[in-house]
């Protein structure tokens, strides 16, 4: 069962070379989110240029489900990467996915203790998806299945209640 009021920190992340040094300092500063609610997400202890089409990209967490989370250097878009190579798309920026974290760690998440019903989960989802379309529209109106719609419909079917 997860914690109510789930603490989220902004940490810095040093970068390996191959990093643009553009990026290597907005990782630093402002930095990025330290981990989301049970290891959904957790930062990387380095950020990781990786070769790709066109720029490449930079991986700088990883998935509790084995995937990592990937800035795209052709677009600046949040993306997940499964082991498959299969791409979800989470936000359209670093800021806007930073900002999704802080919102659902802070204002929507609730003391799982508290909740005595699956029907209170259907309020709680649809105050994460209202909250986080509210930063960025884009993260329900890919064709693929998002990080976040994921995230919604675990949320709304009780998985964090169990």
């Amino acid at each position: 069962m997860s914690e109510g009021n789930a603490r989220f920190r902004m940490v810095s992340l040093r970068s390996e070379s191959g990093v643009p040094p553009w990026l290597a300092a907005r990782l630093l500063d402002p930095g990025v989110p330290e981990d989301f609610i049970d290891g959904l997400y957790a930062v990387l202890d380095t950020a990781q240029f990786e070769e790709g089409p066109d720029l490449g990209r930079v991986l700088f967490g990883s998935a509790a489900w084995g995937g990592k989370f990937i800035i795209d250097l052709d677009s600046l878009k949040i993306s997940v990467v499964n082991d498959l190579g299969s791409v979800s798309p989470a936000n359209s920026s670093l800021d806007q996915f930073s900002e999704c974290v802080r919102v659902v760690s802070e204002l929507c998440w609730p003391d799982w203790s508290m909740v005595e019903d699956f029907d209170y989960c259907d309020v709680i989802a649809d105050h994460i998806r209202e909250r986080v379309l509210a930063i960025d529209d884009v993260v329900f109106s890919s064709s693929a299945e998002s990080f976040w719609e994921t995230f919604y419909y675990d949320v709304r079917t009780g998985v964090y209640l169990e």
